[in-house]
């Protein structure tokens, strides 16, 4: 039986608001940030601007891969109805998200609606993205609508239709689809026989294990992160050693203890970026992203906990729905640690299934993570000030103003 949680309108409305305000304080200091009038540098995304450059040929795309090709053929046809384009698409389809978080979570808790909802509205990345190309907004909303149809549809629909949706990230970026593919073929087997989604787990990271073992496997996995390698995450500086960890992730042996090195890098790792509050000009991105590292920093903790079998959680044994959303958010954040090129902004697209499996912990775990997040919060600030804060330090701005800025 699906147990429906109605979501009041009321809280609906104040998310779009809330959103509303954000969208446009971000495109204000933009604004302001473009035409000089605050100090302020990185105010927007350098992969957006490398998409752009990829569009006027400026920058190589011909021997990028297909997703790459086919997201510029996309991008091409938003530039052609003008520059701010950009940030009506991105912006309507944050909205759509927001709304889809009540259909896709209302089987679990009306927590669970407003925890995925605060991980969009309250992401910088997403904020400061929405006035250019920006792969994370579409993929977020690709998501969440194959979620909303995989509770709603039945029959061959059904199946023809997730495939169908599982399908568009190829052309975006080819791993998204995969934990997409995977949840439709588990779908059966956790509804019928084996409601156990930490134990499915377990099982595909020893498949993967095995399969990287093989030469021509290995080949073939690491294709499949080959187009996108533009690195957000190239800005923390631990990525020298994401950079050893994607060779060692192709070692038969090594690979394992890689795993575990780029688990801890990756969840938990983001939160020891250098604190840029006192840099002038303001690096509004880098502000970004110690925000959102500190906030999914408790939420990735609750995940891994819910994971760990001698953790109890909110509830004795899942529903089918609950399963399925655990499954597919451990499954996604598993992909993204086994992607030889290991990028933050990868998590993304999957942080509202993350969030919302927060409602999943039991109300003592919950209450413990809270109080030890903010205690590491506190000390990575105190870290960040003490031995990471250069006030001489050069910040790399943003000396280009890309087109899709021009409008402001």
């Amino acid at each position: 039986m699906k147990r429906q949680i109605t979501s009041s309108k009321s809280i609906d409305t104040i998310w779009y608001i809330t959103l509303i305000i954000c969208l446009v304080l971000i495109v204000t200091i933009q604004s302001l940030a473009k035409n000089n009038v605050l100090a302020i540098s990185n105010f927007y995304i350098p992969d957006s601007y490398t998409y752009e450059l990829r569009l006027l040929g400026i920058k190589d795309i011909e021997t990028a891969g297909l997703a790459a090709q086919t997201y510029n053929i996309f991008n091409r046809f938003l530039y052609a109805m003008g520059s701010h384009s950009f940030f009506i698409f991105n912006a309507s389809l944050l909205f759509l998200s927001l709304s889809l978080c009540r259909d896709v979570f209302e089987y679990i808790s009306s927590k669970a609606i407003n925890y995925a909802r605060l991980a969009i509205v309250a992401n910088p990345y997403l904020l400061i993205g929405a006035i250019g190309p920006n792969k994370e907004t579409i993929l977020i909303f690709i998501c969440l609508l194959f979620w909303k149809l995989f509770f709603v549809l039945n029959g061959k629909i059904r199946i023809v239709s997730l495939m169908v949706i599982a399908t568009i990230p190829i052309f975006i970026r080819p791993i998204v689809s995969l934990p997409l593919y995977i949840s439709i073929a588990v779908y059966s087997l956790i509804e019928t026989k084996c409601n156990k989604p930490r134990m499915l787990i377990l099982t595909f990271l020893g498949a993967f294990f095995l399969l990287n073992s093989i030469p021509f496997t290995n080949t073939l996995v690491s294709s499949l992160y080959q187009d996108d390698v533009i690195s957000s995450f190239s800005t923390s500086r631990i990525y020298d050693i994401a950079l050893l960890m994607r060779d060692y992730s192709q070692n038969i042996i090594l690979q394992y203890p890689a795993f575990i090195v780029k688990s801890i890098i990756f969840l938990f790792a983001p939160i020891l970026r250098t604190l840029s509050i006192f840099v002038s000009p303001l690096p509004l991105l880098d502000v970004g992203y110690s925000i959102i590292a500190s906030l999914i920093f408790p939420f990735n903790l609750s995940l891994i906990l819910v994971f760990l079998f001698f953790v109890k959680t909110k509830k004795r044994k899942f529903s089918v729905y609950e399963s399925m959303i655990l499954f597919y958010s451990l499954l996604s954040i598993i992909v993204i640690i086994l992607n030889p090129i290991l990028t933050f902004r990868y998590i993304f697209p999957f942080t509202p299934f993350i969030f919302a499996c927060f409602d999943l912990q039991s109300i003592r775990i919950k209450n413990y993570v809270i109080y030890f997040s903010g205690i590491i919060t506190l000390l990575s600030i105190w870290f960040s000030m003490t031995y990471m804060y250069d006030p001489s330090m050069e910040i790399t701005s943003n000396e280009a103003i890309p087109d899709f800025l021009q409008w402001l």
